[in-house]
């Protein structure tokens, strides 16, 4: 068995160590581990009770392209290569494995990697609101989900978000009814 498991002794020591000389980065860090975290389960790629080779699919997938993505949005993709570089060092006698790093490493190294701001917003959209209806357009993202419409265009250093909501629900008392406007009213002030 390998000694080194991806997300707790790569991924993990990594991240934790960019996030010392790159402070900014912290929050993409942060999504990125999340992500990998969230792909171990479905992947099950650990080496506590999964498969190593299953790191392999991981690495191939589009799940993997959002980590891609994300990072290279924050001009980041030193860290991943880092990574990569890593997974090839630490699991040389797992081939399938060692071949995904090295084709996304090259893939990051001849500039073949090509980002869509908004596909990275639809993607981290998709996989956080289930049952949300996401669309993707030329100039934006729109949610929308049992009366919320929202959009995000990014511009040039900023977002503009719009956010629609229509609610239309009977309560049996006013506390119920005053709880839900105060909630909605604590996420937008």
């Amino acid at each position: 068995m390998p000694r080194h498991d991806f997300l707790r002794h790569i991924v993990n020591t990594k991240l934790s160590e960019y996030s010392k000389t790159h402070r900014h980065l912290i929050p993409v860090l942060d999504e990125v581990r999340k992500l990998i975290a969230n792909a171990e389960d479905q992947y099950g790629f650990s080496i506590y009770g999964g498969k190593l080779e299953n790191l392999a699919k991981y690495l191939n997938s589009s799940d993997f392209d959002l980590v891609i993505n994300i990072l290279k949005s924050a001009n980041a993709l030193d860290i991943l290569e880092d990574i990569l570089g890593t997974i090839v060092e630490k699991y040389s006698d797992t081939e399938v494995v060692v071949d995904a790093a090295r084709k996304r490493l090259e893939e990051i190294r001849k500039g073949l990697i090509r980002v869509s701001e908004l596909k990275v917003i639809a993607d981290k959209l998709t996989k956080q609101l289930k049952n949300a209806r996401i669309r993707l357009f030329e100039d934006r993202v729109v949610v929308e989900y049992n009366g919320l419409y929202a959009s995000i265009e990014p511009s040039k250093n900023q977002y503009k978000v719009i956010v629609k909501l229509s609610i239309d629900k009977i309560f049996e008392n006013y506390v119920d009814a005053t709880k839900l406007i105060e909630n909605i009213y604590k996420v937008i002030a």
